[in-house]
């Protein structure tokens, strides 16, 4: 059995397409989907969304980010052999969520499997490196690695991250001290301690990065500070306050690109420098634990 975990935040109509293709092909029922909404103006659309395909919905009072909110879908099913997290902007070809099962199943020394993500662009995207990670596993995965080999990788997006329930229940999660971004480089790092991570280069989903969440002035500020705040956080975490340290000039550089002729470079700047001052410097990492 395999159990979808899908996290949404103003993204009613890309939840919506997530759905249709998702339930499209009749042969891929042996699953659940829960999702989570973190948004609170959008609960009648969502949860109609919900009613539609037989989701259990999970209606959060606040935006308890997303590493949170994937701990609260995955803990509603707990029996799943695999559990899948996926954006509400991303889009599965048909029989690819069987295919998935099955390349998992025929690999039970991998804890972790991804499929290759496909941007807007057209291009192939199969990072391998988390955060402060050496190059151990060579070259990001382009269009001409979709050749059907399962690659070991030491990242997987969170877009569409498949892990062993098992396996993610016993360490514990997501880490929540994690808001938003880089929350999938902490897991992949811990995940790599029980067994092996994969793509699955056979299969390529549709990944509409961007356009799960709207675009607003503030909405730049907060994800900016957090994007800052969690490289950082994560380097410290697994690799040490000096390896986070070049995290600062990184910060500084911003400062110096030519989106700072715009106002919305400028927030950005600013507020990604202010998220890794707070990570060096203001956060105590030693109650960044947590079980779900």
């Amino acid at each position: 059995m395999l159990t979808i975990v899908v996290v949404c935040y103003h993204s009613g109509g890309e939840f919506l397409g997530c759905m249709e293709t998702i339930f499209k092909d009749e042969t891929e029922q042996d699953f659940r989907v829960v999702a989570v909404n973190n948004s609170q103006d959008d609960a009648a659309e969502i949860s109609a969304i919900c009613d539609r395909f037989g989701v259990t919905m999970i209606q959060n009072p606040e935006n308890v980010g997303y590493g949170r909110g994937c701990n609260i879908g995955a803990r509603q099913i707990r029996d799943s052999r695999y559990t899948l997290f996926l954006n509400p902007d991303v889009r599965f070809a048909p029989q690819s969520l069987r295919r998935l099962v099955e390349t998992a199943d025929a690999h039970p020394d991998i804890v972790a499997l991804g499929p290759l993500q496909s941007g807007r662009d057209g291009r192939v995207r199969g990072k391998r490196r988390s955060v402060g990670q050496g190059p151990t596993f060579g070259a990001p995965l382009r269009d001409g690695d979709c050749s059907g080999a399962v690659v070991e990788t030491g990242f997987i997006s969170g877009g569409a991250l498949m892990v062993r329930t098992d396996v993610f229940l016993r360490i514990g999660g997501f880490d929540e001290r994690i808001f938003l971004f880089h929350e999938d480089d902490d897991l992949c790092l811990r995940l790599a301690q029980q067994g092996r991570l994969a793509y699955a280069t056979d299969i390529v989903v549709d990944h509409r990065y961007g356009t799960s969440t709207p675009r607003t002035d503030e909405l730049t500020r907060v994800r900016s500070w957090h994007l800052g705040f969690s490289r950082v956080y994560v380097i410290r975490k697994h690799h040490g306050r000096r390896a986070a340290m070049i995290s600062l000039l990184h910060a500084v550089l911003k400062f110096l690109s030519p989106e700072m002729i715009s106002a919305r470079g400028r927030i950005k700047a600013r507020a990604f420098f202010d998220g890794t001052r707070t990570a060096l410097w203001k956060t105590d990492l030693s109650a960044s634990a947590v079980s779900i």
